[in-house]
């Protein structure tokens, strides 16, 4: 049996998916397209995914999230930061990003204040895990610069007003405060 998709959620994906297959987020630049296209591969497939969550794939709801919140991040940092790679955020640019979306500094396209700051910092954390993960695989960054990494972690979980819970696991692993 067929879970019923009444807002059609994986026809959009599907449709998306299809378009930026032939010439990658024409929106933003490469380097994000190719980092985000591999980020949605992976959790389609639930591969790489944070040992602590659910294994398997994605939602198509989950997808379509992911796909919206990273070209925002994105857009938002090459206009407000002239960052054409969204991995070259600083942890300052991002603890100053969060804190004037929740201030009204950063508005959203009608000029409200952003409600829900937290869901957008939550994305971008599991983005910035995943991103982790992979460039230790890759083998990218010696351990020295992990907590450099983890730092920055450490601020966007501060920035979401999140459980402190991870943030002593964090510190624990990199020594980061100590």
């Amino acid at each position: 049996m067929t879970k019923i998709d009444p807002y059609k959620h994986k026809q959009r994906y599907e449709n998306w998916r299809e378009e930026v297959n032939k010439k990658g987020i024409l929106e933003i630049g490469k380097y994000n397209s190719d980092l985000t296209l591999r980020y949605l591969d992976d959790m389609s497939c639930g591969y790489n995914v944070s040992r602590l969550s659910a294994k398997g794939s994605r939602s198509f709801i989950r997808l379509n999230t992911l796909r919206q919140k990273l070209v925002f991040f994105s857009k938002k940092f090459k206009t407000l930061y002239r960052i054409d790679k969204i991995t070259d955020i600083n942890e300052l640019q991002l603890c100053q990003f969060f804190s004037n979306m929740r201030k009204g500094i950063i508005p959203r396209e009608d000029g409200e204040i952003y409600k829900s700051v937290g869901y957008y910092a939550k994305n971008f954390k599991a983005f910035w895990h995943w991103y982790m993960k992979i460039v230790v695989m890759i083998g990218a960054f010696s351990l020295a610069n992990l907590g450099t990494l983890f730092l920055i972690l450490f601020v966007i979980i501060k920035a979401a007003n999140a459980v402190a819970k991870p943030i002593g696991t964090i510190t624990k692993v990199t020594g980061a405060l100590s």
